[in-house]
Formats: C-alpha cells, sequence, structure tokens
C-alpha cells in the first residue's frame, strides 16, 4: 500500500490509498477488532453446532481444529453452546509449547 501512495506521489497522480489492517485472529496490535473477526466467528460457532447434531447420531469422537495464531478467538467462538452437553466438551487454547513433564 505504501508503495502505490509513493508511486502515486512520484508521478502526481491524485491516487489516495488506506489501509485497513486484517487478521482472522484479531492479534493486532493497537486495534480493538479485525473486521473478518466476527463473521469468521460466526462461521465457527455455525460449523461446531452443525458437527454436534451429526455427534449426537453417530458414535466415536470428532476432533475439530480451528485455525489461528496465538491468542485464540475463533476458538472460543466454539463455545457458542444451547445446553451443557452440547459439543464441544474439550477446548484446548492458547496454543503454546508445553512438555509433558
Amino acid at each position: 500500500m505504501r508503495t502505490l501512495s509513493l508511486e502515486a506521489d512520484r508521478t502526481n497522480h491524485p491516487l489516495r490509498c488506506i489501509h485497513i489492517p486484517n487478521n482472522i485472529d484479531n492479534n493486532l496490535a493497537v486495534h480493538d477488532h479485525a473486521p473478518i473477526l466476527p463473521s469468521s466467528a460466526r462461521f465457527v460457532a455455525q460449523a461446531f453446532t452443525g458437527a454436534n447434531l451429526d455427534n449426537a447420531s453417530l458414535s466415536g469422537i470428532y476432533v475439530g481444529v480451528v485455525m489461528g495464531s496465538h491468542e485464540g478467538f475463533l476458538t472460543v467462538a466454539a463455545l457458542g453452546r444451547k445446553t451443557a452437553d452440547d459439543d464441544p466438551h474439550l477446548i484446548y487454547l492458547p496454543e503454546r509449547t508445553f512438555s509433558i513433564k
């Protein structure tokens, strides 16, 4: 974005560039929230609701993995359960290196 703006200035072209920071896991410094976070969180919540309905009629274990970096905002969106018996039953966050020892 900066390169486009500088080139427009150099050539005297009337171009205005703005940058809207965006990150799916809401880990932007100095910002309250990323614009994509609410819709991404809704998608995660709906995906786990659908998986919960499947799990209610099937036997076995379902492991869902939610992308993200270190904060886990999207993973927390999976907590949108209607009843205490709804999936997911275990949620692990944030992503940190650990040792079993």
